[in-house]
């Protein structure tokens, strides 16, 4: 408990390394299952390339295969209404379609792509020119998946560094308030420091309980970090 003192009255920085740390290992814990909970589309991805390719683009149009209805729908299950389906056909009949009477899904044409859903129909070009064999794409399907999830981790190290961040910006004004209500002055460097150090400890709390059945509101969390700052501002010694 003193070196956690220590620590905030005595200590150096704002506590930023600690919100760097918990911010790394939160988004990469979180990209690394999504990782894996990603890997069981892949068969179904590959299926639905099985279904669909070959295809070759020319001049923004697909030639090939031509004059061709292929229907790589996903099969979504039974439910109280019938079996749905999410279509997604390549329909080489046509350049375009009228999508105002089509369900939601993934619709392909000799010029276009058209991605339905219940609030717009967006409609996409094809690039000039494309030749999609049809092969075995499930390295390349694994390796996306990588890529994604590097690039989803780093997006959150970011996002959750300027949300803590923020969170203990707030919070050391809240232990400035405190600081006052209890006569104690607390540094503001000092007060980053408590406000991290509690605010991960109420957190991890949080979550542990959360195990047990146990949710605590936005409310009941933000007393008890205040409650916290006020027992360890207590705590620390008078500044000189």
């Amino acid at each position: 408990m003193n070196k956690i003192l220590n620590y905030i009255s005595a200590g150096t920085g704002f506590g930023l390394k600690i919100i760097i740390l918990i911010s790394f290992i939160a988004s990469a814990i979180t990209a690394i299952y999504l990782r894996n909970a990603s890997e069981q589309f892949i068969p179904g991805a590959q299926n639905i390339a099985d279904k669909l390719l070959p295809i070759k683009i020319s001049n923004y149009t697909i030639t090939e295969p031509s004059n061709i209805i292929r229907d790589a729908s996903i099969d979504l299950g039974t439910t109280s209404t019938g079996p749905q389906r999410f279509p997604i056909i390549l329909d080489t009949t046509t350049d375009s379609l009228n999508t105002s009477n089509l369900p939601s899904g993934i619709y392909l044409t000799r010029k276009y792509i058209y991605t339905v859903s219940d609030k717009e129909v967006r409609t996409v070009e094809y690039a000039e020119s494309l030749d999609l064999p049809k092969t075995d794409y499930t390295e390349q399907f694994s390796s996306f998946l990588t890529y994604s999830a590097v690039a989803l981790a780093v997006a959150m190290l970011i996002g959750m560094f300027l949300a803590y961040f923020l969170a203990a910006l707030f919070y050391s004004f809240m232990a400035w308030l405190l600081s006052v209500i209890l006569r104690k002055p607390v540094a503001f460097d000092s007060r980053m420091r408590l406000s991290v150090l509690c605010l991960f400890t109420i957190y991890l709390l949080t979550f542990l309980i959360k195990y047990a059945g146990i949710n605590l509101s936005g409310w009941t969390i933000f007393i008890l970090i205040l409650a916290m700052q006020a027992v360890v501002i207590k705590l620390l010694p008078s500044e000189k």
